[in-house]
Parts: C-alpha cells; structure tokens; sequence
C-alpha cells in the first residue's frame, strides 16, 4: 500500500488548491477525480464575475502545474470505494476505472479523426456531438485521449491509426489501497437539469445558464455566438428566469448562493457584445453578497438589462417565439415576453454521491447532501472525524474565490494536523 501526507477527493478549483499548497509545503499528495480529467466547471467558464476575468489561463496553469508536481500523485477516473483508520492512519480504497488509453499518449488526435462514434458532448452541455474517443478541451489535463465506454463500439479503428500504441480496449479497472496521514473531500457540486420547469425538454429554445456558457465561448458550440438550438438563427431577444428548481419547496428549498450574481454576468456580457440585444432578467429577490457583484447589478442595469420582479406563470411557443406571461410586482401589471431564447438559472445541487461518500468516510451530510462541518461558523472545514477536512462547494454553494480559499484553508489546517503527529 503506497502511503501519503494527504488524500484529496476532487479535481475542481477548491481541490486542486489544496494538492497545490500541500506540495508547496514538501507534503506528499495523491488527488483523486472521479472524472477523467481535472479542472470541474470553472473549466467550462470563460467570464467571471465582478470583473468579467477569463480563468482559464490560470486554471490551466494551476492543472499542468498540479500535473508536473513531484510531490504530487495524480489519479483521474477513479472512484472511493473505503476509507478506515483515523488522523495518521487512514486506509482508503480506490477503483481506477479503465480508460483505455495508456500514458504513452500524445494528444496527436488521430484516434478521433478516424473515430465513427458520434455522442452528445456534455463538457458543452449537449448542444453538440463528440467522438467517443475525445479530449474535452484543447488544454485539458491529463492531456491523454480517453474512451467513453458507453458510447464505443470497439470497432478499433483508432486502434490502427495509434502511432504510440497507446489504445487498449481490453483494458480492465483496477482497485488499490492508498495510506493517508490526512484527507481533504473536495467533490463540488452537481446542477439541476430543469426538466418539466418553463419549457424546459419540451422547447429546444429554454436552455440552462451552463449551456448559455458554454454558447459564449468561441471554442465552444457555436464559436461564441448565441444561437437559438431549434433553428441556428441569432437569438436577439434573450429572457433570463432567476430560481429554476431553488427557493422552491417543490423542488430545492435553499438558496443556491451565486445565481443572482452568476446570471447578471451572463445578461451583461450579452448586452455588451451586442447593444441592439434586448436582455430580460425575471427575478424573485436579487441577492447580491459578493465584492463587486453589487456594482455589477448596477452596471448592468445601467447598460440597458431589463430587470422584472415576478415569477413566470407560463411559456409556450408560438410561431417560433417563446412568449413568457409573469406578473410584474412592482407595476402590479400583466406582462408577456416574445423571446428568441430563454435562459433558466439552474440551481446547484450537492455532488450526486455526496451521501454516500459520506458513508464511506464517518462523516454527515444536512438535510440536501452537502457535507456537515465540526462547527458551521468556527470550523467550518473541520467535521466530527478528527483529520477529515471539507472545502468548496462539497462543504456548501459558494462562488469561485470562496472555494479557492477555503481549498487553501484546508490545507492550511492539513499542514497544521501534520506538524503535531
């Protein structure tokens, strides 16, 4: 059994700020994604808020850096099975999923030129295709083509085409146990897939704000351009619906914490790349905590955001429009929108396995799934098992920055546990 400082459980932003800072300070780090590849849903974002920054060069950065680390160990596609021991002496197994690419892989692309097998792409929230040989993006780390095993055939056409010899699709999973001193859960968070909610499934011009995201990205579906899914045309009269599935005892009670704020960025950079677009954002409440997302709220309203207060009574489609009928509150009037696409701000959701991982590590969820702290204001990345830390949004909703720091926290008081044993 191969023994480290710490084990991390996630690849996204908070996780990889962990492993990062636990090797800088000479711990030994093994980083396991259940995913193929690292970087979570920061990978799939090109604008943040306040500022309307790209994170992605120092996402990427972060990813090769984690990658190159001596001090750190790398395992994407593989999944928790257990976790026994305590602070100094934890035993965890693992499954390492076949990938059915070898490390002898060099990105070359010449299995997916060949490959037959067309699939929805999820990284672009299915709005396109992928091969079922792919790589998710053009800087995505580990830069090794990996295989859905769902969606090939095993017609072995990249087989033959494989210069490295790298392609084994008689490749089999394997479990190892790995030794921990210390763990840090980092698994993130999932999203609400809208179905039945404003048309949404039944009309192929409602989309979520991740596939919206996906849209504005000139590497992403339609080269930047936001186009209405039914026909290609440009969408220029765009809705926004603030608490699809949150604050919503039918569907998740809670508030999902960024959303407000997320969507003003959204509406914003639309405007913004184009002046003569009418934006519309329909809201219950605007809730705007963050540093800067207030002024953000102003800008765009400033720029020419229509802001309306009501909730959405129906929408249907009629000769290629969406009409959106609300109650306005604050002109206590009837109003109906003729849109071309409409955007719902989707809620978030704790990771699909969260109750189970919890299980597997003597830990607690709440009452929706997100992993319950020692103490919620004064140690809040602590839980009730001494050495077993908790960080982003595994812990709760959070935006970007706050998951950074509370990665760096965790690990902070990882190094701290350590020094003492």
């Amino acid at each position: 059994m191969r023994s480290f400082d710490a084990l991390v459980v996630g690849g996204g932003v908070s996780g990889i700020r962990a492993a990062l800072d636990l090797a800088g300070m000479n711990y030994n780090v093994c980083l396991v994604e259940k995913e193929p590849f690292i970087g979570g849903k920061v990978a799939k974002i090109t604008k943040t808020f306040p500022n309307l920054e790209n994170p992605r060069e120092d996402l990427v950065n972060d990813m090769e850096k984690l990658e190159s680390d001596p001090n750190i160990e790398l395992m994407t596609n593989t999944q928790m099975l257990g976790c026994d021991g305590s602070l100094n002496n934890f035993s965890t197994k693992v499954l390492r999923k076949a990938r059915f690419v070898n490390e002898s892989c060099d990105a070359c692309g010449k299995c997916m030129e060949v490959c037959p097998e067309e699939i929805p792409n999820a990284f672009n929230g299915n709005l396109d295709t992928r091969k079922a040989i792919y790589i998710p993006f053009l800087q995505a780390v580990p830069k090794i083509y990996a295989i859905d095993e769902g969606g090939c055939t095993k017609c072995e056409e990249c087989v033959k085409v494989c210069p490295k010899d790298a392609i084994d699709l008689n490749m089999k999973g394997t479990e190892e146990e790995i030794g921990a001193k210390t763990v840090i859960l980092a698994t993130g968070y999932d999203l609400f897939e809208p179905r039945g909610l404003y048309g949404y499934g039944d009309y192929e011009d409602v989309i979520t704000s991740m596939q919206l995201v996906r849209m504005s990205d000139t590497d992403g579906p339609t080269g930047g351009k936001i186009l209405r899914p039914s026909d290609g045309k440009e969408a220029k009269d765009v809705g926004f619906i603030l608490c699809a599935g949150s604050r919503d005892v039918n569907y998740n009670p809670y508030c999902s914490n960024y959303c407000c704020t997320f969507t003003i960025k959204n509406a914003l950079e639309l405007k913004e790349a184009d002046p003569t677009r009418n934006v519309y954002v329909i809201y219950i409440d605007i809730r705007t905590p963050f540093k800067g997302a207030e002024e953000l709220y102003r800008k765009a309203r400033e720029s020419g955001v229509k802001f309306l207060r009501g909730r959405p009574a129906t929408v249907k489609e009629e000769d290629g429009k969406l009409l959106v009928s609300f109650f306005e509150n604050f002109i206590d009037k009837e109003l109906e929108l003729n849109l071309d696409l409409l955007v719902l701000a989707e809620a978030s959701l704790p990771s699909k396995d969260s109750k189970e991982l919890a299980k597997l590590f003597g830990i607690d969820t709440d009452d929706y799934g997100f992993f319950t702290e020692k103490n919620s204001r004064l140690a809040p990345i602590e839980t009730k098992r001494e050495g077993i830390l908790i960080c982003g949004c595994a812990q709760g909703l959070k935006d970007i920055s706050l998951s950074v720091s509370q990665g760096s926290a965790a690990a902070a008081k990882a190094s701290a546990l350590l020094s003492r044993l």
